[in-house]
Protein backbone atom coordinates (compact mmCIF):
# COMPACT_ATOMS: atom_id res chain seq x y z
CA UNK A 1 0.00 0.00 0.00
CA UNK A 2 1.62 3.69 -1.20
CA UNK A 3 0.51 6.12 0.78
CA UNK A 4 0.21 10.07 -1.09
CA UNK A 5 1.60 12.23 0.91
CA UNK A 6 1.32 15.65 -1.29
CA UNK A 7 -1.76 16.76 0.35
CA UNK A 8 -0.74 15.34 3.33
CA UNK A 9 -0.05 19.22 4.82
CA UNK A 10 -2.90 20.42 3.56
CA UNK A 11 -5.05 18.10 5.84
CA UNK A 12 -3.21 18.90 8.62
CA UNK A 13 -3.55 22.62 8.32
CA UNK A 14 -7.55 22.32 7.22
CA UNK A 15 -7.95 19.87 10.36
CA UNK A 16 -6.40 22.65 12.48
CA UNK A 17 -8.51 25.52 11.03
CA UNK A 18 -11.78 23.37 11.86
CA UNK A 19 -10.82 22.97 15.39
CA UNK A 20 -9.61 26.53 16.56
CA UNK A 21 -13.19 27.09 14.97
CA UNK A 22 -15.11 24.98 16.58
CA UNK A 23 -12.83 26.21 19.95
CA UNK A 24 -13.74 29.54 18.68
CA UNK A 25 -18.00 29.00 17.94
CA UNK A 26 -18.03 26.66 21.43
CA UNK A 27 -16.69 30.05 23.56
CA UNK A 28 -19.48 31.95 21.84
CA UNK A 29 -22.32 29.62 22.28
CA UNK A 30 -20.40 29.56 26.37
CA UNK A 31 -21.01 33.05 26.54
CA UNK A 32 -24.77 33.05 25.32
CA UNK A 33 -25.75 30.55 27.63
CA UNK A 34 -24.76 32.31 30.55
CA UNK A 35 -26.08 35.64 29.42
CA UNK A 36 -29.56 34.61 28.86
CA UNK A 37 -31.38 33.37 31.47
CA UNK A 38 -33.53 30.13 30.71
CA UNK A 39 -37.25 30.16 30.83
CA UNK A 40 -39.09 27.88 32.33
CA UNK A 41 -42.78 27.02 31.56
CA UNK A 42 -43.84 29.44 34.32
CA UNK A 43 -41.89 32.16 33.72
CA UNK A 44 -42.45 32.42 30.11
CA UNK A 45 -46.38 32.88 31.39
CA UNK A 46 -45.23 35.81 33.69
CA UNK A 47 -43.45 37.15 31.06
CA UNK A 48 -46.36 36.83 28.35
CA UNK A 49 -48.42 38.33 31.16
CA UNK A 50 -46.75 41.12 31.64
CA UNK A 51 -46.42 41.74 28.22
CA UNK A 52 -50.52 41.36 27.68
CA UNK A 53 -50.52 44.05 30.95
CA UNK A 54 -48.45 46.72 28.74
CA UNK A 55 -50.45 46.48 25.77
CA UNK A 56 -53.63 46.44 27.38
CA UNK A 57 -52.38 49.70 29.54
CA UNK A 58 -51.02 51.53 26.22
CA UNK A 59 -54.39 50.93 24.38
CA UNK A 60 -56.13 52.43 27.60
CA UNK A 61 -53.59 55.39 27.06
CA UNK A 62 -54.54 55.99 23.32
CA UNK A 63 -58.42 55.71 23.96
CA UNK A 64 -58.30 58.34 26.55
CA UNK A 65 -56.26 60.37 24.19
CA UNK A 66 -58.85 59.77 21.51
CA UNK A 67 -61.75 60.84 23.58
CA UNK A 68 -59.89 64.15 24.44
CA UNK A 69 -59.33 64.73 21.25
CA UNK A 70 -63.32 64.17 20.30
CA UNK A 71 -64.46 66.50 23.02
CA UNK A 72 -62.10 69.10 22.08
CA UNK A 73 -63.18 68.64 18.31
CA UNK A 74 -66.44 70.41 19.52
CA UNK A 75 -64.73 73.55 20.39
CA UNK A 76 -61.04 74.05 18.71
CA UNK A 77 -60.38 73.23 15.28
CA UNK A 78 -63.27 70.28 14.38
CA UNK A 79 -61.41 69.07 11.15
CA UNK A 80 -58.05 68.51 12.48
CA UNK A 81 -58.83 67.20 15.78
CA UNK A 82 -61.94 65.50 14.83
CA UNK A 83 -60.19 63.72 12.49
CA UNK A 84 -57.34 63.05 14.80
CA UNK A 85 -59.67 62.06 17.31
CA UNK A 86 -61.39 59.64 14.61
CA UNK A 87 -57.82 57.91 13.57
CA UNK A 88 -57.21 57.26 17.36
CA UNK A 89 -60.27 56.18 18.20
CA UNK A 90 -59.97 53.32 15.22
CA UNK A 91 -56.78 52.62 16.51
CA UNK A 92 -57.23 52.01 19.71
CA UNK A 93 -60.39 49.76 19.14
CA UNK A 94 -58.36 47.30 17.25
CA UNK A 95 -55.51 47.30 20.10
CA UNK A 96 -58.13 46.32 22.98
CA UNK A 97 -59.83 49.35 24.24
CA UNK A 98 -62.98 49.02 22.29
CA UNK A 99 -65.21 51.40 24.55
CA UNK A 100 -62.96 54.51 24.67
CA UNK A 101 -61.97 53.63 20.70
CA UNK A 102 -65.61 53.58 20.01
CA UNK A 103 -66.52 56.74 21.76
CA UNK A 104 -64.05 58.51 20.66
CA UNK A 105 -64.71 57.45 16.90
CA UNK A 106 -68.33 58.68 17.23
CA UNK A 107 -67.96 61.74 18.96
CA UNK A 108 -64.86 62.94 16.65
CA UNK A 109 -66.99 61.84 13.58
CA UNK A 110 -70.03 63.67 15.29
CA UNK A 111 -67.75 67.07 15.80
CA UNK A 112 -66.40 66.90 12.42
CA UNK A 113 -69.66 66.50 10.28
CA UNK A 114 -71.33 69.17 12.47
CA UNK A 115 -67.88 71.50 11.51
CA UNK A 116 -69.20 70.54 7.42
CA UNK A 117 -72.12 71.28 8.03
CA UNK A 118 -71.94 75.18 9.92
CA UNK A 119 -69.59 76.25 7.47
Amino acid sequence: MKHDYRFQGRRIKRTRERAEQAEAHSYKEEIAQELTAPLSAGRLSEVNAEAEEESKAFSAVIGVVAVLFAFVSFFFFPFIMGLTSIALGVFAYFQGSQTAGFTAAVLGLVAFLMAIMFI
